[in-house]
Parts: structure tokens; C-alpha cells; sequence
């Protein structure tokens, strides 16, 4: 088996050394006939967890163009190249990525255009659109924007679920807000990009989020300018100012409240694990669901050496961890399960880890 991964690394590294050898010497432009005000951005390395989180795919004949158009047509702002034939999109660039020289940096040329540049090792030829990055929507109509709020420790902290036009993945924030105000309820919240929920009071002990706005991070999936709440966060609005008459039921944390799970046969709890450096920290197979819970991954991935639940909703199985994921402290796995919201599924780039014994 060894051997096997020595010839496929010996493998890569030849052929980048041949790109690397094609290109040399030559110069590489990017493309600039592209849709409406799109633009060059420059290189810009692609950090672990990735730079450009929204849509990805690859293709043998990718050009800069070819990617650009993608992202725009999935309606996003940014678009990236990288290793000749891959494609990332995103709504924003990643707060700890950075900018490099382009000559030396993203020397890689399009597989499908060896004229222009797609990147390089972990770099991205970026591009914009020139649009403004998302926001969180203030209101809209007799709407307005209350806050960010937790889910409830009993319970859902607005109980009532409704659907809305082209279901969850067209939400926004309009369509859940009209939703619940023609059923008749003065709260309207949006959760984990998907979800909207409605009430008329604040239950089961659901608070103003500790990290504020910042808490309701997830896109609107049928608006990616617009945020739609967080992993067990609700963004909330409410009607003609209806927050002036209306108080939290409070309930404190008890024996109910979310746990690490000690054992989710027949697995035990590994830990709180990071994502790896450049690939996933379990990379052997993986699935997502908006009902997520341990018991889901845990069948999913049976018999793999380890599962892992990471952003809530994402499930990854693997017989070993990649190089660069790393133990950290337990309090990191903070999310709730969507699916169970008394056990904790990870967070952004961390798994709740288990083990087969």
C-alpha cells in the first residue's frame, strides 16, 4: 500500500514539474472578456478550510472564463482558479487569506487555456464581480431586524415551522417574513440558510445570541447577498415593532441541555478535532443533512475507523485522520445538531470526532 502512494506522489510531482517547465518563460494573462463588470483580482492563497467556501468544481478544459461564468451564473461574487483545472466560488473572501506576487505564485496555466493563469498550489487567480459582499437585511416592508438569537434549551425558540415559495432552497428573507405574517405571526426568523420559523413570543429559554450578528453567518439560499440565521442561530425580525410587548420565557439549563455524547455505539468520543491542512481531516466519504444528528453520521459511516460531524450538518468518515488536523479543546465543537439539538455536531472547520472500538 505504501508503495502505491509513493508512485502516486511520485506521480504528481512529476507532472507539476512538467507544467511547471511548460510555462516557464511564459507569459500568462488573464482573461478579461468576462460578464459584466467582472475583473482580475490577483493571486491569493487558498488557507485550509479554502478561501472561496461557496460552489467548487473541476474540468479538463477549465479556462478563467469557464469558472468566472459559473460562479456568476450560481450567483456569486468571487471566483477562483487553481491547479490548472479546478473552480471555487464564494460570497466573500476568507478574513485570513492573503495576496501574492501573480507572476510567481499563480504560474500555473488553464488546462484548458494555456494562455491565462488558473492558479497554482494552493493560489487562486481571483476574480470580482464588483458587487458589494452580503449583508444582513434590516427589514424588509413593516419588517424589522431584531437580532440574532439562540435556539431554545427545551425547545425551538420560535415553534412553528412554515414553508415557503420553492421551498428551502429558494429561502429569503422576504418569503419567510410574508410567510409567517399571512399565518398570522408577529416573529419571523431565518436559520441555517434553509429554515424559517415563526411565533409570537420568545420560548424555551432563547436569547439574544452571546457573539451577536456575527452568530448568523449562513447565506440565504435563494439570495446569497442576504444572511438566513446560523447552525442553532435565528436571525429575527418582527412586525411593526411587536419586540416592544413581547418578553422571553425563560428556562434555565438543566439535565436537557446539549452534552458531548460519551458513546454512540459502537463508537466512543475521540474529540474535537481541526479540519486537515488542504483536504478534509476525514476524507474517505461524506454526506450532509439539515437533520443531522450523531446517530445519522454514525450509521452512515459504520464500519470506518472514525466519523465526524462538523458546521452541524456535515458528516465525514475515514480510518485516519489527514496531516494537519490536530486536537483542540473540547468547548470548540459548540454547534448543535440540527436534528438533535441536545448533542453537539462540530463547528466551522472543527469535527466532534468518535472512534470505532
Amino acid at each position: 500500500m505504501a508503495s502505491k502512494y509513493l508512485q502516486q506522489s511520485v506521480r504528481a510531482i512529476l507532472v507539476l514539474s512538467l507544467l511547471s517547465l511548460c510555462s516557464a518563460g511564459k507569459s500568462l494573462t488573464p482573461a478579461s472578456a468576462l460578464p459584466g463588470t467582472w475583473s482580475y483580482q490577483g493571486c491569493w492563497v487558498d488557507i485550509p478550510g479554502r478561501t472561496l467556501s461557496g460552489a467548487s468544481f473541476s474540468n479538463s478544459s477549465m479556462t478563467d472564463e469557464l469558472c468566472v461564468n459559473y460562479c456568476n451564473d450560481n450567483q456569486y461574487i468571487y471566483a477562483g482558479t487553481e491547479y490548472t483545472s479546478q473552480c471555487f466560488c464564494g460570497p466573500t473572501i476568507a478574513s485570513s487569506a492573503t495576496q501574492v506576487n501573480s507572476t510567481t505564485d499563480c504560474n500555473m496555466p488553464c488546462a484548458g487555456s494555456s494562455s491565462e493563469p488558473c492558479g497554482g498550489i494552493n493560489r487562486l487567480s481571483l476574480f470580482w464581480s464588483g458587487d458589494s459582499p452580503p449583508s444582513t437585511n434590516p427589514g424588509p416592508g413593516p419588517w424589522s431586524l431584531v437580532g440574532c438569537y439562540t435556539e431554545g434549551v427545551t425547545g425551538r425558540t420560535l415553534p412553528n415551522q412554515v414553508t415557503t415559495p420553492g421551498g428551502p432552497a429558494s429561502l429569503t428573507v422576504a418569503l419567510c417574513t410574508t410567510a409567517c405574517q399571512a399565518a398570522g405571526y408577529v416573529l419571523a426568523g431565518v436559520e441555517y440558510s434553509q429554515q424559517c420559523w415563526c411565533g409570537d413570543t420568545f420560548s424555551n429559554g432563547g436569547v439574544p445570541a452571546p457573539e451577536g450578528l456575527s452568530g448568523c453567518d449562513m447565506l440565504c439560499s435563494g439570495n446569497l447577498s442576504e444572511y438566513c440565521g446560523g447552525p442553532n442561530r435565528l436571525g429575527v425580525y418582527d412586525l411593526n415593532n411587536a419586540i416592544a410587548t413581547i418578553t422571553t420565557t425563560t428556562v434555565s439549563p438543566t439535565a436537557t441541555a446539549a452534552a458531548i455524547k460519551p458513546t454512540i455505539s459502537p463508537y466512543t468520543y475521540y474529540g474535537c478535532q481541526t479540519e486537515a491542512t488542504g483536504v478534509r481531516a476525514l476524507s474517505a466519504n461524506t454526506t450532509a443533512s439539515d437533520s443531522m444528528t450523531l446517530e445519522m453520521c454514525e450509521e452512515f459511516c459504520y464500519p470506518y475507523s472514525y466519523f465526524g460531524v462538523e458546521y452541524g450538518r456535515e458528516c465525514y468518515c475515514g480510518n485516519r485522520f489527514n496531516a494537519g488536523s490536530n486536537a483542540t479543546i473540547d468547548s470548540e465543537c459548540s454547534f448543535r445538531c440540527p436534528g438533535n439539538t441536545l448533542e453537539f455536531c462540530g463547528a466551522g472547520n472543527l469535527l466532534s470526532c468518535y472512534q470505532l472500538q
